[in-house]
C-alpha cells in the first residue's frame, strides 16, 4: 500500500504586510520625486488615505451660517495701524484682495468702490459696532480686518525677506430692531501671518514691490478661508 504522504503547500506570505509595503513605497517614491517636506508631507499621506475632504471654515461652524448656500451679501472694512500701514495702501489693498478671493468662492460682496466713496463722505471713519455703515449701504454682514503688525523682513534682517502680519478679523450680522438697522456682533478671531512659512526669500531674489504683493496675496487667501470652506491641501505657501 502507498503510504505516501499528501503534500501540503507552503503558507502563502500575509497580505495585509505586502499592501502595506507596497503603499510605502508609492508614499516615499512620491515624496522624492515632489521634494515635500513638513506639512505637504502630511497632507499627501492623508490624501491616499483618505481622499481630499474639505474644512469647514471658522465663520460656518461659529456662526452656524453658509454664506453660499443662504445667498448672504458681505461688506469688507479694512483699518491698520500707522506702524503697520507704512505704505498708505494696505487697507485698500487688503479690501481688494480679500473681497477678489470671496467671489472667487461664490460669496456675494459689496462692490469696494461703493465702500470707499462711503469712507470718503464719512472721513474715513465708522462706529464700533458699524452701525452707521449698516443704514446706509445694503448687507447682510459686514467683515473687519484690523491690523496692528505688517511687516515684510525677516527679524534683525535687511537682506531676507519674510512678510509678517497680526491683528484681528470681526464680523458683523446686520439686523433690524425697532425700525433701524444695527450691526450684531457675531464673530471673531485672532490674525497671525507669515510668509513664507519656511525659508526666508533672499532680498537679490525679488522687488520689495513684488515681495509686498505675493505677501497681500497669501494674507487675503488666509483671511478668505475664514469664510469659505476649502480642502485640506490647500493655501501652504
Amino acid at each position: 500500500m502507498d503510504r505516501t504522504r499528501p503534500l501540503h503547500s507552503a503558507p502563502s506570505p500575509p497580505v495585509l504586510p505586502q499592501i502595506r509595503r507596497v503603499a510605502i513605497g508609492v508614499l516615499l517614491s512620491g515624496i522624492m520625486l515632489a521634494g515635500l517636506t513638513g506639512c505637504s508631507l502630511f497632507v499627501m499621506a492623508g490624501k491616499m488615505v483618505y481622499g481630499d475632504p474639505k474644512i469647514t471654515s471658522q465663520f460656518k461652524q461659529i456662526t452656524k451660517t453658509d454664506l453660499i448656500k443662504e445667498d448672504k451679501t458681505v461688506l469688507i472694512l479694512c483699518s491698520a495701524s500707522a506702524a503697520a500701514d507704512q505704505g498708505g495702501d494696505l487697507q485698500s489693498d487688503v479690501i481688494r484682495g480679500l473681497t477678489q478671493r470671496l467671489k472667487s468662492n461664490r460669496i456675494k460682496v459689496v462692490d469696494s468702490n461703493k465702500v470707499y466713496t462711503w469712507l470718503n463722505d464719512h472721513g474715513g471713519r465708522w462706529e464700533t459696532p458699524p452701525n452707521d455703515i449698516a443704514r446706509d449701504v445694503e448687507t447682510d454682514f459686514i467683515i473687519h480686518v484690523q491690523l496692528d503688525t505688517f511687516t515684510l523682513y525677516e527679524e534683525n534682517s535687511s537682506n531676507l525677506y519674510r512678510g509678517r502680519a497680526a491683528g484681528s478679523v470681526n464680523a458683523y450680522q446686520v439686523v433690524e430692531r425697532d425700525g433701524r438697522k444695527h450691526a450684531e456682533h457675531v464673530f471673531v478671531s485672532d490674525l497671525t501671518s507669515s510668509y513664507p512659512l519656511h525659508n526666508p526669500v533672499p532680498r537679490d531674489q525679488s522687488s520689495e514691490r513684488s515681495f509686498r504683493s505675493r505677501v497681500v496675496r497669501d494674507l487675503c487667501e488666509q483671511l478668505g478661508r475664514l469664510f469659505y470652506d476649502y480642502r485640506a491641501g490647500d493655501g501652504f505657501n
